[in-house]
């Protein structure tokens, strides 16, 4: 027999377990005392007093951790969504299209499934563990997405068109368009200065929920200009998101916007000054509704 011994300081694969313990806190001491926010009775406050919850998270892997994701768009932000933006869904529709990013850094096998009753995304290593929208998925996680359904009655939606629709009226649409501009005088009128290009825009419907991003040209647009257009009457709000670097906008960078019938349009532009250059704000002198 033979004895084999191996003294060096090899590495030896080592299976990976990626892990992490969360335990939940909450305070009613504006952030002084955390206590578990698992453990009954929980501490009292009286109503009308804010509550705090926050995650500690603890690496219990043999994987490093480098980031989780441990709260929903807390910045306003979609920081961990596959669908940034939801179109806007009327009970017109016939067809919703869906831009959707998934990334799998994990080099694991994964399967992702979606569900369009209320659109839920689950993804997970295990496909057995996405094969029902309901149930957990132990070695994944579900998205859920809010959908707006706007009642437009029977109508016909532009662009389309079927012989059971082609009596029916145009459903009612707006529009939204703008400018972003250098102000280079500055007086906060556009004159035939530098269009400024790139320039990422919200809009939000009246409940606050943002049903679009469009940029501003040359890619979709004319250069400096944008379009929203066949979204249903109401009020919105248009929002300057980002801009190229070494500009600044000139306030306000969120604009209210009403059209309330059927076929209005309106614009809403934005200047934008070079950085260090002296800004001129116009007074606002009407306030829309």
């Amino acid at each position: 027999d033979v004895t084999l011994r191996d003294t060096d300081d090899a590495s030896y694969f080592v299976p990976t377990q990626p892990a992490i313990s969360m335990e939940k806190l909450v305070s009613v001491d504006n952030r002084v005392t955390w206590h578990d926010a698992d453990a009954a009775p929980g501490p009292e406050t009286m109503a009308g007093y804010d509550i705090y919850f926050r995650f500690v998270i603890v690496n219990v892997g043999n994987v490093p951790l480098h980031a989780a994701a441990d709260a929903d768009d807390m910045t306003d932000m979609d920081d961990e969504d596959g669908v940034a933006v939801l179109p806007i869904i009327t009970t017109a529709s016939g067809g919703v299209n869906l831009m959707m990013t998934a990334v799998n850094a994990t080099g694991e096998t994964a399967t992702l499934a979606c569900w369009r009753d209320y659109l839920r995304c689950r993804i997970a290593n295990a496909a057995a563990d996405v094969a029902s929208p309901t149930g957990p998925a132990s070695s994944g996680e579900v998205e859920d997405y809010w959908i707006t359904i706007v009642n437009v009655g029977a109508c016909r939606p532009s662009g389309t068109f079927s012989v059971a629709a082609a009596n029916l009226d145009p459903c009612p649409e707006v529009t939204i368009s703008g400018l972003t501009w250098v102000d280079t005088k500055p007086d906060g009128v556009y004159s035939d200065e530098a269009v400024l290009s790139d320039v990422v825009l919200s809009v939000k419907n009246s409940k606050g929920e943002r049903i679009t991003i469009v940029t501003t040209g040359p890619d979709q647009f004319q250069p400096g200009r944008y379009l929203a257009q066949n979204l249903p009457p109401d009020k919105y709000l248009v929002a300057l998101e980002s801009w190229p670097t070494g500009y600044k906008p000139v306030e306000p960078t969120v604009r209210k916007v009403v059209l309330l019938n059927s076929g209005e349009s309106t614009s809403a532009d934005f200047a934008f000054t070079r950085q260090g250059s002296k800004v001129y704000i116009p007074l606002l002198l009407k306030s829309l509704p």
